[in-house]
Parts: C-alpha cells; structure tokens; sequence
C-alpha cells in the first residue's frame, strides 16, 4: 500500500498503472487486487476522473489532436468505454479547431510568411493530419485564417 500512495504522490494515475508498479515490486496478485480496490474506495484512483482531466490537460497545454489524445489514454491503460465518454465529454469538434487556432497562431510567429506559402500550409496540414486532426477541420478553420 505505501508504494502505491508513493507512487500516486506525484501525480494522479490509472488503474492499471498502479497494477504495473505494483507488479514491479513483486506484490503478489491478491494483494495487489485488495490495495487497488482500498485506493478506489477512497477515490485515490478513479479512471473517469483521470481520463477527463487528462483530456483537458493534453488538449489545452499540449494541444493534441483527439486520435493521440485517445492513443495515450489507452497506453495507461484506460478501458475504452471510459475514452470514449470521457472525449464526447471533454473533447467536441469546435475544440479541436480551438485548437488548430492555437497550432496556426504558434506557427505564425515562428514563421510569419506562413499563411503566404502553399508549400508550407500544406506541410503544415500534413503534419497536422499524421498527429491524427480532422483535415476537415484544420481546413474550415484555415480558411477563416487565409
């Protein structure tokens, strides 16, 4: 249990991380299965909690697109069922050009002849699309730039 509060000091986790570390130190399964559910019952690990948050954090400090934001939160180990409502929650189509917005304005002042250049928006989409944004929205909202 003092490993798994450790390891929760630092920052909020999942589930399935807290497993993992747990495994680590050689923590027989049972007693892995009874500190998770102490850890649930005092709402040090709630998964909806975390998904949410983590959707907020990654879309409005790190700017990622929906596909990488669900491709994280699945790599910690999130059940699917709580990625999916958790983004229909967090996470809606005017956010994602919100931030494509921010993308295009981090752009222009590293590049200022950005908006001019067809070459470099459509590097810039491509690069946009490969990090998993709809090329539907990063073309409604380049258009509002151009």
């Amino acid at each position: 249990m003092d490993i798994a509060l450790h390891y929760l000091t630092f920052r909020p986790r999942t589930e399935h991380e807290v497993y993992i570390k747990l495994k680590k130190h050689n923590i027989h399964h049972e007693q892995i299965h009874v500190c998770i559910t102490e850890l649930k019952e005092k709402d040090y690990i709630n998964d909806e909690k975390f998904a949410y948050n983590w959707i907020l954090e990654r879309r409005d400090y790190k700017l990622r697109s929906p596909l990488m934001i669900r491709r994280e939160l699945f790599n910690k180990g999130v059940d699917k069922k709580i990625i999916d409502e958790s983004m229909v929650s967090g996470y809606s189509g005017e956010d994602e050009q919100n931030v494509i917005k921010k993308l295009i304005d981090r752009n222009k002042r590293t590049n200022p002849g950005f908006l001019g250049n067809n070459d470099l928006i459509l590097r810039f989409k491509r690069r946009l699309t490969t990090q998993g944004f709809s090329l539907n929205h990063i073309e409604n909202t380049l258009k509002n730039y151009i």
